[in-house]
């Protein structure tokens, strides 16, 4: 017994009943740039100009770790950190934090200097250096910081979670949920504990708080891991801070166009 193939031949793709997928789209609002960066073009000489200039300074930036004396040192430190071109120079600022550390510490505790003091804590804090916040009336005591703690790196990326989760939840959960979407910490937290808005929000404030001091005490020496790694996480985390600190700008990018502007577009007169 035999059957022909027509009789068992597949249908056609056409002739499958396709299934309807409803995708949840939200009301996004046109592109703000248009066609600025797909029409973007570049002279390759201009560039290699550029890049060769870019190296002449970067050598002149170097030479002024050594020859400038203390105070002239950490607004070189911090400017370079505030311009985004200390990754060129971790070795020199690396090296004149340690080499010096002790020279620091003299300043610290007997400088009348406030700008220089407060420039100089933040410095060495951000350095992973182990700092007391109580300096000549300066500064109010932080215990938890001296409880010698290493958190685990479980833990470190725990407290960033929560800051990137919370924060972004607690700013567009209400444009999320004008289409169908899953409810976000704020609906969960207001069910499960029978609160209003205004007090989830309020106890995801003080959640944030307490995962950036979290992630302050796992930057500081020794880590429980490389400061590279934990700097790019921190740096996820100030992101996500600018992004969501009081409405998504992610969502709403027409508010992030000054600072896209003046990172990508402006240029720096050198």
């Amino acid at each position: 017994m035999w059957v022909e193939a027509s009789a068992v031949t597949a249908p056609l793709p056409s002739e499958v009943p396709k299934e309807r997928v409803a995708r949840q789209s939200a009301n996004y609002h046109p592109s703000i740039w248009g066609e600025r960066f797909i029409t973007y073009t570049y002279d390759d000489k201009v560039i290699h100009a550029w890049h060769e200039e870019a190296e002449v300074l970067k050598e002149k930036v170097r030479k002024m770790f050594t020859d400038v004396d203390f105070a002239e040192k950490l607004n070189l430190i911090d400017s370079v950190q505030r311009l985004g071109v200390a990754y060129n120079f971790e070795g020199e600022i690396k090296g004149a934090l340690e080499q010096n550390f002790s020279a620091y510490l003299d300043h610290f505790y007997h400088d009348d200097d406030l700008h220089r003091v407060s420039l100089l804590f933040r410095l060495l804090r951000q350095h992973g250096y182990h700092m007391k916040s109580s300096v000549r009336a300066y500064f109010e005591e932080s215990k938890w910081l001296d409880k010698g703690y290493m958190p685990t790196m479980e833990e470190y990326m725990k407290a960033i979670s929560v800051i990137c989760r919370v924060m972004d939840d607690m700013v567009s959960h209400k444009f999320e949920q004008e289409r169908e979407h899953v409810p976000t910490a704020v609906e969960c937290n207001m069910k499960q504990y029978g609160v209003s808005e205004e007090q989830a929000c309020h106890e995801f404030n003080k959640q944030v708080e307490d995962a950036w001091k979290d992630t302050n005490q796992a930057c500081l020496k020794p880590t429980a891991t490389s400061s590279s790694v934990l700097t790019r996480m921190v740096n996820l985390a100030r992101v996500i801070d600018l992004l969501y600190k009081e409405q998504d700008c992610y969502t709403h990018s027409t508010k992030l166009k000054d600072f896209v502007t003046s990172l990508f577009l402006d240029s720096i007169e050198i």
